[in-house]
């Protein structure tokens, strides 16, 4: 298994709807195949401050993307969303993806957080099995955000 990331630009979109559709059709939320793609092209628009947006390749294939956060000025590198296709979860795409970042943090000598929105249907569900997943990758929990009411946990080696 040969991974690669990529980081996206807008004719990407596709193959990222196609993943965050599955997601949110696997856990019961409504299909907006137009709100998600408009969401997309206003991230590209505005290119957020510090986003980078990355689409996780394996052998050529799409199978999942990951957002990351790092601003100038500040000290922390952020994984902010990681989706695995529904189909090759369980397979050490998601935990590779993670190391991957995590030795981007610390090239960048920034700390590694990673954010979890624990009022997501799926996050909610699957809340335990997921904290305990990155816990087995070295996270720890941090803190409640304050901001939006994600659960912050912050990589310790």
């Amino acid at each position: 298994m040969t991974l690669h990331l990529r980081e996206t630009k807008d004719q990407k979109a596709a193959a990222l709807f196609n993943l965050r559709n599955d997601y949110y059709v696997g856990g019961g939320a409504k299909k907006d195949p137009e709100g998600y793609i408009k969401d997309l092209q206003d991230y590209f628009d505005k290119k957020q401050r510090g986003d980078k947006l990355f689409i996780i390749y394996e052998d050529d294939e799409p199978r999942g993307y990951a957002r990351t956060t790092v601003r100038p000025g500040c000290d922390w590198f952020w994984l902010s969303q990681l989706l695995i296709d529904k189909d090759y979860r369980g397979k050490g795409i998601g935990s590779k993806t993670v190391k991957y970042f995590i030795k981007c943090a610390q090239t960048l000598e920034r700390e590694c957080f990673i954010d979890i929105d624990i009022t997501d249907p799926i996050h909610s569900k699957s809340k335990n099995k997921l904290l305990k997943w990155y816990a087995g990758l070295g996270f720890k929990f941090d803190q409640i955000n304050p901001a939006d009411g994600n659960m912050m946990m912050k990589y310790s080696n």
